[in-house]
């Protein structure tokens, strides 16, 4: 949607032109929205790195917690790794983003409660 707005208005056009378009309310899928990330294993080597896995998700938790508490650092080490990423429109993306973020990891209760 950024992007969008950002070539609306460069084209002299209104940015609330853009709207919000949940595909899985398009596609009738009946399972959580694409704005959420998904790690997906395979059960097999989660059965076998129980702790490898515990500690990549502990990893996401504090990255998140990072993002949540300090932002403007958190994107600052972003740009800093990424420097490629360190644009004006990136930065909007990733102020945006924080609607999105779960201080828990769940997933909201709305995108498994679909009426089928």
């Amino acid at each position: 949607m950024v992007e969008l707005e950002e070539w609306l208005a460069g084209q002299g056009r209104p940015k609330d032109d853009v709207q919000m378009l949940r595909i899985d309310e398009l596609a009738e899928l009946g399972c959580c929205c694409f704005c959420s990330i998904l790690y997906i294993g395979n059960e097999a080597f989660l059965n076998s790195h129980p702790e490898e896995v515990k500690k990549f998700m502990r990893a996401v938790k504090r990255a998140t917690d990072y993002v949540l508490t300090s932002p403007r650092d958190a994107y600052a080490d972003y740009v800093d790794f990424k420097p490629i990423m360190g644009t004006d429109l990136n930065r909007k993306i990733f102020e945006r983003s924080y609607a999105y973020f779960s201080k828990d990891l769940k997933n909201v209760a709305r995108d498994w409660n679909k009426v089928t």
